[in-house]
């Protein structure tokens, strides 16, 4: 078990890195950017064979799984949500973010919101989230049905 902890802090420390220091954005526009920018840092990310990290997604988002069997797509935004220094929902729950920040229409950066899951837009059409075919990668938006919200962090204007 000591080993399972410690292989999971190591992947914390790598999200660290991969997402960069976004202690202080200075704009509305570095959210949208630097989310949608940094995140792909993560593509790739498998949740067999990378199972350390999406453990310590969730450990960043401040919902601990014992597996990445489950559900992972709202700890995925959760864990950069965290990881940027804004308000996350606190939940394990995709649907949660209908309600989370403020709305806004389809832009880069913006949170989208299906019935049963959540990413992050990174450029229309597009969805880049966790847990989608087991990993982390970019989708068709469609192929998740259509948006029920996009959300902005409340933290920002939307512009």
């Amino acid at each position: 078990m000591a080993n399972k902890t410690t292989q999971t802090q190591a992947a914390t420390m790598e999200i660290g890195f991969l997402i960069g220091s976004l202690d202080q954005l200075e704009d509305v526009a570095a959210w949208g950017y630097d989310y949608a920018e940094i995140s792909p840092g993560l593509l790739g990310v498998d949740e067999d064979a990378d199972e350390d990290t999406v453990l310590a997604f969730a450990s960043t988002a401040g919902t601990p799984i014992e597996s990445s069997e489950t559900p992972w797509c709202a700890i995925f935004v959760n864990a950069m949500l965290a990881a940027c220094g804004l308000k996350t929902t606190g939940t394990m729950r995709a649907r949660d973010f209908a309600e989370w920040g403020q709305a806004c229409e389809e832009r880069v950066g913006a949170i989208v919101v299906y019935k049963s899951h959540v990413g992050v837009v990174p450029e229309p059409g597009k969805v880049l989230g966790g847990n989608q075919s087991d990993g982390v990668n970019i989708g068709e938006q469609r192929w998740y049905g259509t948006p029920i919200a996009y959300r902005w962090p409340e933290e920002y204007q939307v512009f």
